[in-house]
């Protein structure tokens, strides 16, 4: 799963990257870059409708009137009616560089994310809610060597994959791509008002 994740880039960074990427002209993305993004915070994404690129921000998870969906599996979209839809319609990439799992026994933090913390987008839907805009994050079971820390894992894909996927040209299994980078991190991460890089550093204690 994935309930944490960073934007290590700067703003000017990302609107290079995005307008080299996705031919958004003059792109305008603001507050970063952010460490410790957690959900119902805002987060950044970038859709496709009819034949040009739009990037925005969306509250992170589906407010239903019971729970807060921040994921969503990848077997749910193949066999429920509503995410299938969703996964057909209304796909969206989140903009990131990594993100934070625990280990379900120790507890211990790690970051995860690809060598020298390159773009990374996270496959997911979108929906508008109210007054505003939503999405969540595919997820489905980890890769073998991300299975000890724990069993599911974000639908992550690099920056030349990410276009064709959103566009509908590929799909999930074509356009996945696993990180290799898994670093432990400071428990000071578990807090989410703890917003800096001093969450990278590793428990001394």
């Amino acid at each position: 799963m994935c309930g944490r994740f960073t934007i290590t880039m700067t703003a000017s960074e990302i609107e290079s990257l995005i307008n080299q990427g996705f031919e958004i002209n003059h792109p305008t993305v603001d507050s970063f870059p952010r460490y410790n993004i957690a959900p119902t915070q805002n987060i950044l994404g970038i859709l496709y409708t009819k034949d040009h690129f739009r990037i925005g921000t969306l509250k992170w998870g589906f407010q239903f009137s019971n729970h807060l969906a921040i994921n969503s599996r990848m077997e749910s979209i193949e066999e429920k009616t509503y995410f299938k839809d969703l996964y057909q319609t209304q796909r969206i990439l989140l903009f990131s560089n990594g993100y934070f799992e625990w280990d379900p026994s120790s507890k211990t933090p790690y970051y995860i994310h690809y060598k020298n913390q390159e773009p990374m987008y996270f496959g997911g839907l979108w929906r508008k809610n109210k007054e505003h805009f939503e999405a969540s994050i595919i997820t489905l079971p980890a890769d073998q060597t991300l299975q000890k820390i724990h069993p599911r894992m974000p639908f992550s894909m690099r920056h030349d994959q990410a276009k064709s996927w959103l566009q509908g040209s590929m799909d999930f299994k074509e356009s996945v791509s696993v990180p290799t980078e898994v670093s432990e991190i400071s428990k000071t991460v578990n807090s989410v008002q703890n917003n800096d890089m001093n969450i990278f550093e590793k428990n001394t204690a």
